[in-house]
């Protein structure tokens, strides 16, 4: 009789086991978000824990994580410049446990890159823009940051007074009509993309050289964190085609 109690007992803890895991969603909203853990490896060697709950920071993760490429059931193998351990905390339910998801993050060449222990996401990749809005809040040490990071090349769109406007998505035969079509293009496709450069440090002969539609390479200090980004060009040079 002892015996058999026991067998209840311990079926009856297994049903309500199996009936709180059904609950639990297998996917999740990134508005659920609600931390983010990191540790840094830089040679190998561990070094400061990081935790990220501000919601503007949170934020700032939701927009680029939706903007990764990703490539279902695939490793990569890369050797990153440097590398993260990022565990997203998700909280599906008040009061319910929260679930966690696992990721590598590198930084390779000012990009940052994804391994996801979900086979649905594998690898995925950011492009040097959503990288750089990354780069401040995942990656602490400012002294072994890749000089790659400061330079952006794409096409000029836009020029006023000391500002220009590059994207570096955007393909040539998109921008050879006016003006008022290259608005319309990049309000339709490119509204967030790209940089606005202020040229106050560029000399005024390069200065008045620069026109929309010149590819040009920009050497710049710290963007904001805007969309599009916002820095200061130290150095512009056009890109002969």
């Amino acid at each position: 009789m002892h015996q058999k109690l026991i067998y209840l007992f311990i079926s009856l803890n297994a049903l309500f086991i199996i009936g709180c895991s059904n609950k639990v969603p297998k996917e999740f909203d990134l508005d659920q978000l609600t931390r983010v853990d990191i540790r840094e490896t830089i040679t190998q060697s561990e070094t400061d824990f990081a935790t990220i709950t501000e919601e503007k920071d949170l934020d700032i993760i939701r927009e680029t994580f939706k903007e990764v490429q990703w490539e279902p059931g695939t490793m990569a193998d890369i050797r990153p410049d440097r590398k993260v351990e990022a565990t997203f905390f998700y909280t599906y339910e008040k009061n319910m446990p929260e679930r966690l998801f696992e990721y590598q993050v590198y930084l390779k060449d000012g990009r940052i890159s994804f391994q996801s222990e979900k086979q649905e996401e594998g690898y995925g990749t950011l492009s040097k823009e959503q990288s750089e809005k990354l780069k401040k809040l995942l990656f602490k040490n400012e002294g072994t940051q890749a000089p790659e990071s400061y330079v952006a090349e794409g096409y000029i769109v836009k020029k006023t007074g000391d500002e220009i406007r590059v994207i570096t998505e955007i393909r040539k035969e998109e921008i050879m009509g006016n003006q008022e079509q290259i608005d319309s293009l990049i309000k339709e496709k490119y509204e967030s993309k790209g940089y606005v450069f202020n040229l106050n440090k560029i000399d005024e002969q390069t200065k008045s050289s620069l026109n929309a539609g010149q590819k040009v390479i920009v050497e710049y200090d710290e963007a904001n964190l805007s969309a599009p980004l916002n820095a200061n060009a130290l150095k512009v040079r056009t890109v002969q085609e």
